[in-house]
C-alpha cells in the first residue's frame, strides 16, 4: 500500500524547509510518493519546491497555480485524484511529519487491511519548533462504539487533520468549498464508513504560530461555515442510507448524546437548528414509530420545556407525526402532608423518570431545595390548571438558579433597550465616577 504526501502551499518560507526535510526519510522507505501543489506561493518558497521536485523527479508531482485559491483542498481535489493516490495525509507547510507512525500504519494495515482511516496525535511545538509539552489527540480516541464516535463528531471534528491517514476512495461524494470546516467534512464522512483506527502515537509535530491559516478569520465565521456544513451533512443521502439502517436504540442512544454534548461545540445558536433537524428527521424513519413520544418529549426538556401527559399533542401541526399516549419528561414527588389538589395534579406528570423535583406546600413539612406552591393560587383551578401551575412554578426556580435561562418579555426588553440609550444621555462626570458613587450610596445604606 503507497501513501501519498499531498502538500498545498501558500508558501511560507521560514518553515517550508523543515516540512519538505521531514518528507525525505519516508521517500526513503520506497512505498511513498509526494505531491506539491504550489498554490501561488512567493517566488522563493516556488524556487524551494521546484528544486525539491527536481531532486526526487520519480516520486514527486509538482502542481502550479499563479494565484492563490482561497479554498484549495476544493479546487485541487480533482488535480490530486487525477494522480490516483491510494492512501493520502495533507500536512500544513508548517508541520513535521513523524516517520514512526507511518511504521505504525503499515502494521495496523496487516492487522486490520479494511480500514479506510488511520488517525494519529499531534505533537504540539512553537513558531520556533520547541515542543509546548500539549499532544492533541484524535477526539474521538477512547470513545467504545460507533454511536458515540458520530455524537463526537458532530460537536467537534473528530480527527486532528495533518495526522489524518486515509483511504483516498473512501470519499465518494463531492467536496465542500468550505475552506475552515473541509477537514471537518472528510472526518465525517469516515467516521459514517466506520472503519477507523486511532492512536496516541504522535503523527505529526503541529506548529501553533500568529500566521496560522486557523487564525485567519473570527470564530464567528469558522462557526457560521461548520453550522451549514453539519446541517447539510445530516440531510445528505449518504447520512440517510446509514441512519436507515440503526436500530431504535441506536437512534435513542445518538440522540441523548447528541443532547447532552451538543453540535457544533454546544453553540446555542447553531446547535439547537442542528438538534431540530436530526429529531425530525429521525421521528419519521420507521424504526422509530412506537418511541416518537419519547423522542419528542427528550427534545422539548433539550430546549428546558418541561410538559406533562398528553401536552405534545398541542405542540406540533404536522399530522404525519405519530404521537400516541405521551406520559410528559418531568416527574414530582410530593412531600407528607401536602395539600389534595396537588396529588390530584400529580397523576398528569411522568413518575417512572429517576429525577424528580420535590414539591411542597404550606401545609407540608419543608425541605431545603423543595419547590414550594402557593396554595392559595389553587382554588377553583381544574387538575390540569394545577398541574400546569406546578411546571410554571418549576420553571420559574430553575431560571433562578440559573439552570435554565431566562427569557425576556417584550416589555422587559424594551427596558434594557431604554437603559442602554440612557447610558448615552447621563452625564460624562457620572459614568466616569460611577465606582465612587456606588461606594457613596453604599455608605448611605
Amino acid at each position: 500500500m503507497i501513501l501519498t504526501i499531498c502538500l498545498i502551499t501558500k508558501g511560507r518560507y521560514t518553515y517550508l524547509e523543515k516540512a519538505l526535510k521531514s518528507y525525505e526519510c519516508f521517500l526513503d522507505t520506497g512505498l511513498v510518493n509526494v505531491i506539491l501543489i504550489d498554490n501561488g506561493a512567493d517566488a522563493k518558497s516556488g524556487k524551494l519546491l521546484r528544486d525539491w521536485t527536481d531532486k526526487n523527479p520519480s516520486l514527486v508531482k509538482y502542481l502550479k497555480s499563479e494565484e492563490n485559491n482561497p479554498t484549495p483542498y476544493h479546487f485541487f481535489w480533482k488535480k490530486i485524484q487525477s494522480f490516483n493516490p491510494e492512501w493520502i495525509v495533507f500536512p500544513g507547510d508548517d508541520d513535521i511529519l513523524i516517520l514512526e507512525a507511518f511504521h505504525n500504519w503499515r502494521l495496523v494495515l496487516q492487522a486490520q487491511p479494511d480500514i479506510t482511516a488511520f488517525a494519529t496525535s499531534a505533537r504540539v511545538i512553537d513558531k520556533s519548533g520547541k515542543a509546548t509539552g500539549s499532544i492533541s489527540a484524535p477526539a474521538i480516541i477512547g470513545l467504545s462504539d460507533k454511536i458515540k464516535e458520530l455524537s463526537k463528531s458532530l460537536h467537534e471534528p473528530p480527527f486532528f487533520w495533518p495526522g489524518l491517514y486515509f483511504k483516498f476512495d473512501a470519499i465518494t461524494t463531492a467536496v465542500p468549498q468550505s475552506r475552515f470546516v473541509f477537514d471537518w467534512w472528510i472526518g465525517l464522512q469516515l467516521i459514517l464508513d466506520g472503519k477507523i483506527h486511532n492512536t496516541n502515537n504522535v503523527g505529526v509535530e503541529y506548529r501553533v504560530h500568529e500566521n496560522q491559516d486557523s487564525f485567519q478569520a473570527p470564530s464567528r465565521r469558522k462557526y457560521f461555515e461548520g453550522f451549514h456544513m453539519l446541517m447539510e451533512f445530516i440531510t445528505s443521502q449518504n447520512f440517510s442510507d446509514h441512519v436507515e439502517l440503526m436500530s431504535t436504540d441506536e437512534i435513542l442512544d445518538l440522540l441523548n448524546l447528541c443532547f447532552d454534548e451538543k453540535p457544533l461545540y454546544s453553540q446555542t445558536e447553531y446547535s439547537n437548528a442542528i438538534l431540530r433537524e436530526l429529531t425530525f428527521r429521525f421521528l419519521k424513519l420507521p424504526q422509530t414509530i412506537n418511541v416518537n413520544d419519547e423522542i419528542i418529549e427528550k427534545y422539548l426538556l433539550n430546549f428546558g420545556i418541561l410538559t406533562k401527559k398528553s401536552d405534545i399533542n398541542s405542540f406540533f401541526l404536522d399530522s404525519k407525526l405519530h404521537f400516541t399516549d405521551s406520559k410528559g419528561n418531568t416527574s414530582i414527588k410530593l412531600l407528607d402532608n401536602t395539600c389534595g389538589g396537588l396529588h390530584e395534579a400529580s397523576i398528569l406528570f411522568n413518575q417512572n423518570l429517576d429525577s424528580k423535583y420535590i414539591i411542597s406546600c404550606r401545609h407540608s413539612k419543608q425541605l431545603v431545595g423543595a419547590i414550594k406552591i402557593n396554595c392559595d393560587d389553587l382554588e377553583r383551578l381544574t387538575v390540569v390548571e394545577i398541574a400546569d401551575k406546578i411546571l410554571l412554578t418549576i420553571n420559574s426556580q430553575l431560571e433562578l438558579n440559573g439552570i435554565l435561562s431566562f427569557n425576556m418579555t417584550p416589555f422587559e426588553k424594551l427596558l434594557i433597550v431604554r437603559l442602554r440609550q440612557m447610558k448615552f444621555k447621563l452625564p460624562k462626570f457620572v459614568l466616569y465616577n460611577k465606582v465612587k458613587i456606588k461606594k457613596v450610596l453604599g455608605k448611605l445604606h
